[in-house]
This record gives structure tokens, C-alpha cells and sequence, in this order.
């Protein structure tokens, strides 16, 4: 059977679902896994927690580079405020993704810096203080990174004539002087955009999730989710 690749970051890797960071459950009720049964497709999801945009990119073009049997994908954008930062040494990303059906390790070659992240050696400590305050006031620059990361991916994914949907997990979309021009060129066919996303969409709707610890959603937003993304598929 033909994969629907699953990508994003902890949201597409449906994190803490059953109380758990990373499970084979969570990643079976993600909403991505949903959609991919939808389209009678296998659902191969190699979403990993805590990934920013120009990871969740890098992610989906180095697996269709290796692999030969993907016919359609399902990315679930995330924040924009996060930072992929060269790293001169291999950064561990499987450690809190361990049921990731596959492991990009192109992605070990970058240190992902989260919003509130205070990085777990020395080095990262002593570094978070200047990107976190980058990311306040370099928020421009950042939308910027993200939306050539969306366009990146659609130019690869339309000329391997490969079948995908976008959406966002978190990413509002927020076209701007800077950024404009660049969303202009994204089409809007292949996009679901929501004006809060998916998780602030379903928190506002009075979803909770008592297992979660951080900010994640149990199975019913991820099923309601992916039936959006599945009727937007079949109307376009």
C-alpha cells in the first residue's frame, strides 16, 4: 500500500493523546494517521515533537528523496518563533521521539529552540537567554523563515508530482509587509489555514485534555481535525 506521509512537530506526532509524550497509540489517533485511513492510504508518520517549520520541512524532502512510494502528504505547520540552529555536533531528537515510524537523521545536524526552552547541556543553557530574546525581536524575520519553508516544500512536493495537504497546528497565518508577496505564491488550494490553528482552535471550543501535561489535545479534536482536512481535500 502507498504511504500518506505524516510531518509536523509534537501536534502531527499526536503527543500525549494517552498521557504520554510519544506512543504508538498517539501516533495511530494523530490526526494525520486519521486522515491517512480516510484516503486509504498507510499513515507513516515521522512528525517530531518540539521541530520547527524549516525542520518539518527538511524532514518531508529527505524522506521523498530516499523513498519512492509516497503518494501523498499531510503537514502540520507549526509556531514560527521557532529557531533551527546549526549545531557543530549530532543533537538527539530520537530520545523523545521514540515511536517515530521513521528517523530523519539530517535533523540531528541542527539544535531546534523552543519558546521557554532552557536547553538541557551547558552550552545550551548558556545560549537560550540570546535566542529567546531573538525570537521576540526578530518575530519578522522568523514569519519569513516559515513562509519559504512553505513555499520550499510546495515547489519540491509539485514537482515530484506528489499529492499534499498543509495546515497549521499553532502557525496563525499572518501575511505581512515582509511576508506577503511570499504567501501570494502559496496556493491556497493545497492549504487549510484556521485563524488559530489547531490546537488554540479546539481549546477555545472547550476541548481539554486532563492527561496532558503541556499543550496537546486527546483523540476527538484530532478525529474533528482530520475530517476537516478530509473534506477539504475532496472539495478542492
Amino acid at each position: 500500500m502507498t504511504k500518506c506521509l505524516v510531518a509536523g512537530c509534537s501536534h502531527s506526532a499526536g503527543f500525549e493523546i494517552d498521557g504520554s509524550e510519544d506512543s504508538t497509540y498517539n501516533r495511530s489517533k494523530s490526526f494525520g494517521n486519521v486522515l491517512s485511513t480516510m484516503l486509504s492510504l498507510q499513515a507513516h508518520n515521522i512528525s517530531l515533537g518540539a521541530q520547527s517549520n524549516s525542520a518539518i520541512a527538511r524532514t518531508v524532502i529527505d524522506y521523498c528523496e530516499r523513498n519512492t512510494d509516497v503518494e501523498f502528504v499531510c503537514v502540520g505547520w507549526t509556531e514560527m518563533t521557532r529557531v533551527s540552529l546549526p549545531s557543530g555536533h549530532d543533537v538527539d531528537h530520537l530520545g523523545s521521539n521514540s515511536t517515530v515510524d521513521t528517523y530523519t537523521k539530517v535533523n540531528s545536524r541542527y539544535l531546534e529552540i523552543n519558546s521557554g526552552w532552557p536547553g538541557f547541556t551547558d552550552y545550551e543553557k548558556s545560549i537560550m537567554p540570546y535566542w529567546h530574546e531573538f525570537m521576540v525581536k526578530q518575530a519578522d524575520i522568523l514569519d519569513l523563515i516559515t513562509v519559504k519553508d512553505i513555499l520550499l516544500l510546495q515547489q519540491y512536493l509539485d514537482s515530484a508530482e506528489i499529492d499534499y495537504v498543509f495546515c497549521n497546528t499553532m502557525l496563525p497565518y499572518r501575511p505581512t509587509r515582509y511576508t506577503e508577496w511570499y504567501w501570494n505564491l502559496i496556493d491556497e488550494s493545497k492549504c487549510m489555514w484556521d485563524p488559530e490553528g489547531f490546537f488554540f482552535k479546539y481549546k477555545a471550543l472547550g476541548y481539554e485534555n486532563p492527561k496532558a501535561q503541556y499543550w496537546h489535545h486527546d483523540e476527538e479534536p484530532h478525529r474533528l481535525w482530520a475530517q476537516e482536512l478530509f473534506e477539504h481535500i475532496k472539495s478542492r
